[in-house]
């Protein structure tokens, strides 16, 4: 549902709703071909967003979304005391938005955005540690183009903090993430340009790659990255050819403390495993 305030706002509603059952195929076993693993999602989000740019030179925009992910897994071949192993996760977002753009000149627009996110992780196991994840983002960004150079700057600082009801939470992360990337027009014809990025990556581990059962480890550390690229592209018409083009890039990525899925036989808990290089 859409509904536009007056000629230069809006305010949307978005609803959405998956529910699934399906089975698992299970560990490959010669001359097996049974498998009992069932699989149960309901996800459900509510997002609504206003949106405002009255004044010539400033645009404004506002996010609140919540979401709910219910996951139920049932494996009634499990070798335990209870004879089967019945596992099911309730994980809801409360998320808040607000970006503000200032365009004081033509070919320069600068942003700064914050993100505030509350998620948490619910089960039915005994002693399970119910984790709350408080997470802050606020991003600095400028825009500057003109015919020939355009650039991009984005300073992006991240604030997380976990809490838990039992046991211990991963410890509390803060880290600035900058990125940059410039392009520049070298020739008119054939159009050649030329450009550049460079981009530094933080990913904080997931509820499921630190509190899940049987694969969780509240030791990780954060997946850090740094990437850069150079490269090329041309185009231009020939004759009855409309448009031909050329690209060509040349990628550096350097990736510490990367986290890994590990297979193992239970295939709901296997794309959850993790290590720490």
């Amino acid at each position: 549902m859409v509904s536009v305030l007056c000629d230069s706002s809006k305010l949307s509603l978005k609803l959405y709703y998956y529910n699934s059952e399906r089975g698992l195929p299970g560990a490959v076993i010669y001359y097996n071909p049974f498998a009992s693993q069932r699989l149960w999602n309901s996800d459900f989000f509510a997002n609504l967003q206003f949106r405002s740019n009255n004044k010539k030179h400033w645009e404004w925009l506002t996010n609140l979304k919540f979401s709910r992910n219910w996951l139920r897994y049932l494996d009634p071949d499990y070798l335990n005391t209870s004879g089967k192993l019945y596992n099911h996760y309730l994980q809801q977002e409360y998320y808040f938005s607000q970006a503000v753009a200032w365009k004081p000149i033509d070919s320069l627009r600068l942003s700064l955005a914050s993100d505030f996110f509350i998620n948490k992780l619910d089960a039915n196991l005994d002693d399970f540690v119910t984790p709350t994840r408080y997470s802050f983002l606020n991003v600095f960004a400028l825009q500057y183009s003109r015919s020939r150079i355009e650039c991009n700057g984005n300073l992006l600082a991240t604030l997380v903090h976990d809490e838990t009801e039992k046991g211990k939470s991963a410890p509390s992360q803060s880290v600035l993430s900058p990125s940059f990337s410039a392009g520049y027009k070298l020739m008119d014809f054939p159009s050649l340009r030329i450009r550049f990025l460079y981009k530094d990556i933080f990913r904080m581990p997931t509820f499921n790659d630190l509190y899940y059962t049987l694969v969780g480890n509240n030791k990780l550390n954060p997946e850090y990255a740094r990437e850069y690229n150079l490269g090329l592209t041309a185009y231009c018409n020939f004759g009855f050819i409309d448009y031909v083009s050329l690209k060509a890039d040349a990628f550096y990525n350097y990736v510490k403390d990367k986290i890994v899925a590990v297979p193992t036989k239970n295939l709901l808990f296997g794309r959850c495993g993790t290590l720490v290089k």
